[in-house]
């Protein structure tokens, strides 16, 4: 589409309805437990953050590991709607309240919440290539140390993003 806008027929890849979204990153380049990546999203994209995890990784971090259960509806609706805060050891539950609390945003806010997502993403692909250098270095002699590096980056970009939550929400309520 020479001289014209690449967005124009676009086709987006969720909905207003999406609840949770990943993107596939695939390399042949590297050994697969570093150039297999999946970026999870654990609610909608539009309010939300991508988090990286490496397909070697023999781990999540702590709050993606908690027993599933489907909970009722009355559950989840008293969980979302309680007051925000980040629970590193929860993270579905911190993702759905978050959502819960941004979904409805003005404009202006959705735009600031997507610039800070923006910043944790890029900053995590900037990351992204030197870590996986030193990751691929170190593992032929030591697959478990490339893998605990891997998973510590991942466990680096879920915290960044608690950590923005956190401010996001305290930014809207006028709080510094």
């Amino acid at each position: 589409m020479p001289g014209g806008n690449p967005f124009e027929n676009s086709c987006p890849i969720c909905s207003g309805a999406t609840q949770t979204s990943f993107v596939a990153q695939l390399r042949k380049n590297l050994p697969l437990d570093i150039g297999i990546v999946y970026w999870m999203c654990l609610a909608s994209p539009r309010t939300s953050f991508y988090i990286p995890f490496h397909f070697g990784i023999s781990d999540f971090p702590a709050g993606f590991r908690s027993k599933s259960q489907r909970p009722s509806s009355q559950f989840y609706d008293e969980k979302v709607s309680r007051p925000f805060k980040s629970d590193v050891l929860e993270a579905f539950w911190t993702f759905s309240n978050f959502y819960n609390k941004v979904n409805s945003a003005s404009p202006e806010d959705v735009a600031r919440i997507q610039a800070q997502a923006e910043q944790i993403e890029k900053s995590a692909l900037s990351i992204q290539g030197p870590l996986e250098e030193a990751a691929g270095r170190i593992y032929a002699g030591d697959r478990a140390a490339a893998v605990k590096l891997l998973e510590n980056y991942s466990n680096g970009i879920y915290l960044s993003s608690l950590v923005a939550m956190e401010q996001i929400i305290y930014e809207r309520a006028g709080e510094p």
